[in-house]
């Protein structure tokens, strides 16, 4: 049961909670200003080590004094680390399949891409089996691996995958 003097504590108990109301719409615009800002043409994607780069982390830092974020990078809100740039270079980079001894050459970009995320094996040689996705949904009864799971011998004396991949690396700290 309530009692008068609960309810009246309950109430001056919950008053700072409606007291501080939140503007969303103005969060909503500010929060769109900010994504203005950093998708805007002028930082040209923001890549690592670049001027449009340092616009995009100088406007973050900035934001985050204003609202008063303690700091706690070794350079202020930065840590600066190193990264590792690599860059794949299409014009000395090939890729082929082989079929019953012929090679079939594919295109990069249209008919394959290689991503030079990591270091990649100037050349490689080796068996494939195409395999869809490799999804595999029990409840929807999907497995896309089943059927080359029974298969897959025959399949890596057909087929073979032949890549050659040139990259540069360069090491930029920020």
């Amino acid at each position: 049961m309530f009692s008068p003097k609960k309810s009246i504590l309950l109430i001056l108990a919950a008053a700072p909670l409606f007291a501080t109301a939140v503007d969303y719409a103005a969060e909503g615009k500010l929060w769109w200003a900010h994504i203005q800002f950093l998708a805007d043409d002028r930082l040209q994607g923001r890549n690592i080590g670049t001027p449009e780069f340092a616009m995009a982390v100088d406007f973050v830092a900035g934001r985050f004094q204003k609202i008063g974020l303690k700091r706690a990078g070794t350079a202020g809100y930065l840590q600066p680390i190193q990264f590792v740039a690599r860059t794949l270079m299409p014009e000395q980079s090939s890729l082929a399949l082989i079929r019953d001894g012929k090679e079939e050459p594919l295109a990069l970009g249209a008919d394959a891409n290689l991503n030079a995320r990591a270091d990649l094996a100037p050349k490689l040689e080796a068996p494939m089996v195409f395999v869809g996705y490799g999804l595999v949904i029990p409840e929807a009864h999907w497995d896309e691996l089943k059927s080359q799971r029974r298969r897959a011998p025959r399949w890596r004396r057909a087929r073979r995958l032949k890549v050659n991949a040139a990259q540069f690396c360069i090491m930029r700290k920020r």
